[in-house]
Protein backbone atom coordinates (compact mmCIF):
# COMPACT_ATOMS: atom_id res chain seq x y z
CA UNK A 1 0.00 0.00 0.00
CA UNK A 2 1.19 3.03 -0.65
CA UNK A 3 1.23 6.14 1.34
CA UNK A 4 -0.99 8.95 0.75
CA UNK A 5 0.16 12.07 -0.73
CA UNK A 6 1.14 14.67 1.99
CA UNK A 7 -0.80 17.68 0.26
CA UNK A 8 -3.86 15.61 -0.17
CA UNK A 9 -3.85 14.34 3.34
CA UNK A 10 -3.42 17.92 4.89
CA UNK A 11 -6.35 18.68 2.74
CA UNK A 12 -8.23 16.13 4.33
CA UNK A 13 -7.03 16.74 8.09
CA UNK A 14 -7.93 20.64 8.02
CA UNK A 15 -11.47 19.56 5.91
CA UNK A 16 -12.05 16.86 8.69
CA UNK A 17 -11.57 19.29 11.46
CA UNK A 18 -13.74 22.16 9.76
CA UNK A 19 -16.53 19.33 9.51
CA UNK A 20 -16.48 17.07 12.52
CA UNK A 21 -14.62 20.01 15.42
CA UNK A 22 -16.31 22.83 14.75
CA UNK A 23 -19.45 22.07 12.78
CA UNK A 24 -18.65 23.86 9.22
CA UNK A 25 -18.82 23.02 5.77
CA UNK A 26 -15.38 23.18 4.16
CA UNK A 27 -16.56 23.98 0.83
CA UNK A 28 -18.36 26.87 2.03
CA UNK A 29 -15.10 27.88 3.44
CA UNK A 30 -13.05 27.57 0.55
CA UNK A 31 -11.44 31.22 -0.92
CA UNK A 32 -9.98 31.52 -4.30
CA UNK A 33 -5.99 31.92 -4.06
CA UNK A 34 -3.92 33.28 -7.61
CA UNK A 35 -1.21 31.78 -6.24
CA UNK A 36 -1.75 28.02 -6.12
CA UNK A 37 -2.52 27.93 -2.32
CA UNK A 38 -5.40 25.77 -0.98
CA UNK A 39 -7.23 28.34 1.57
CA UNK A 40 -9.94 28.32 3.76
CA UNK A 41 -11.14 31.79 5.96
CA UNK A 42 -13.86 32.02 8.87
CA UNK A 43 -14.74 34.00 11.10
CA UNK A 44 -13.63 33.87 14.76
CA UNK A 45 -15.53 36.46 16.69
CA UNK A 46 -14.93 40.12 15.26
CA UNK A 47 -11.42 38.47 12.99
CA UNK A 48 -11.50 36.85 9.87
CA UNK A 49 -9.18 33.98 10.03
CA UNK A 50 -7.50 31.83 7.27
CA UNK A 51 -6.19 28.47 6.47
CA UNK A 52 -3.91 28.05 3.90
CA UNK A 53 -2.02 25.17 2.62
CA UNK A 54 1.05 26.71 0.46
CA UNK A 55 2.30 25.33 -2.23
CA UNK A 56 6.25 23.89 -2.28
CA UNK A 57 8.44 27.40 -2.35
CA UNK A 58 12.21 25.33 -1.92
CA UNK A 59 12.56 21.89 -0.90
CA UNK A 60 11.21 23.01 2.23
CA UNK A 61 8.19 21.58 1.34
CA UNK A 62 4.31 22.56 1.58
CA UNK A 63 3.54 24.84 4.79
CA UNK A 64 0.43 25.40 6.66
CA UNK A 65 -0.66 29.03 8.12
CA UNK A 66 -3.20 29.84 9.93
CA UNK A 67 -3.24 34.05 9.66
CA UNK A 68 -6.00 36.39 10.65
CA UNK A 69 -5.73 40.12 9.71
CA UNK A 70 -6.00 42.49 12.34
CA UNK A 71 -5.84 46.22 11.92
CA UNK A 72 -4.11 48.62 9.21
CA UNK A 73 -1.41 50.13 9.84
CA UNK A 74 -1.40 53.36 11.40
CA UNK A 75 -0.65 56.56 9.06
CA UNK A 76 1.31 58.61 10.73
CA UNK A 77 4.84 57.66 11.76
CA UNK A 78 4.69 58.15 15.59
CA UNK A 79 1.75 55.65 16.01
CA UNK A 80 3.58 53.66 13.71
CA UNK A 81 6.49 53.43 15.72
CA UNK A 82 4.72 52.84 18.61
CA UNK A 83 2.58 50.59 17.31
CA UNK A 84 5.15 48.35 15.71
CA UNK A 85 7.10 48.42 18.94
CA UNK A 86 4.28 47.25 21.09
CA UNK A 87 3.90 44.28 18.48
CA UNK A 88 6.95 42.95 19.30
CA UNK A 89 6.69 43.05 23.08
CA UNK A 90 3.59 41.35 22.61
CA UNK A 91 5.51 38.81 20.11
CA UNK A 92 7.98 38.34 22.72
CA UNK A 93 6.21 37.97 26.31
CA UNK A 94 2.40 37.83 25.57
CA UNK A 95 1.96 35.58 22.44
CA UNK A 96 2.67 31.64 22.57
CA UNK A 97 3.29 29.74 19.12
CA UNK A 98 1.55 32.92 17.31
CA UNK A 99 3.37 36.48 15.97
CA UNK A 100 2.54 39.34 15.05
CA UNK A 101 3.88 40.41 11.76
CA UNK A 102 3.37 42.92 8.56
CA UNK A 103 2.07 42.45 4.83
CA UNK A 104 1.41 45.98 2.80
CA UNK A 105 -0.30 47.92 5.46
CA UNK A 106 -1.71 45.30 7.70
CA UNK A 107 -1.09 43.67 10.56
CA UNK A 108 -1.52 40.09 11.03
CA UNK A 109 -1.07 37.06 13.39
CA UNK A 110 0.42 33.99 12.32
CA UNK A 111 1.26 30.64 13.14
CA UNK A 112 2.78 28.25 10.71
CA UNK A 113 4.41 24.53 10.25
CA UNK A 114 5.39 21.76 7.94
CA UNK A 115 2.08 19.99 6.36
CA UNK A 116 4.56 16.37 7.04
CA UNK A 117 2.64 14.49 9.92
CA UNK A 118 0.17 17.07 10.64
CA UNK A 119 -2.52 16.30 12.87
CA UNK A 120 -5.93 17.33 13.60
CA UNK A 121 -4.92 18.42 16.98
CA UNK A 122 -2.60 20.98 15.47
CA UNK A 123 -4.53 22.35 12.81
CA UNK A 124 -7.52 23.24 15.72
CA UNK A 125 -5.12 24.53 17.83
CA UNK A 126 -3.41 26.90 15.38
CA UNK A 127 -6.97 27.92 14.25
CA UNK A 128 -8.13 28.47 18.01
CA UNK A 129 -5.29 30.27 19.05
CA UNK A 130 -4.70 32.93 16.03
CA UNK A 131 -8.19 33.67 15.98
CA UNK A 132 -7.94 33.88 20.08
CA UNK A 133 -5.42 36.42 19.90
CA UNK A 134 -6.53 38.34 16.78
CA UNK A 135 -10.35 38.75 18.40
CA UNK A 136 -8.94 39.75 21.73
CA UNK A 137 -6.46 42.27 19.92
CA UNK A 138 -8.18 43.78 16.81
CA UNK A 139 -10.50 45.67 19.14
CA UNK A 140 -8.28 47.57 21.29
CA UNK A 141 -5.85 47.65 18.58
CA UNK A 142 -7.96 49.77 16.05
CA UNK A 143 -9.13 51.93 19.40
CA UNK A 144 -6.47 52.84 20.62
CA UNK A 145 -3.98 53.68 17.39
CA UNK A 146 -7.43 55.03 15.80
CA UNK A 147 -7.40 53.01 12.44
CA UNK A 148 -9.93 50.13 11.27
CA UNK A 149 -9.71 46.05 12.19
CA UNK A 150 -9.62 44.54 9.01
CA UNK A 151 -13.16 43.22 9.13
CA UNK A 152 -14.54 46.84 9.23
CA UNK A 153 -16.68 47.86 6.24
CA UNK A 154 -14.35 49.70 4.05
CA UNK A 155 -10.97 48.40 5.71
Amino acid sequence: MMDKDPLAQAVEVVEAVLREQLGLDPNTLRVKTGDGSLCWGLMKGSAEVFIVIRPKADQSGHVIRVTAPVIEVPADDASRLDLFERLLRDNAENLTAAAFGLRDDTILLTADRSIDDLDASEVREMLLRVGFYADLYDDALAAHYGTRRYTDPGA
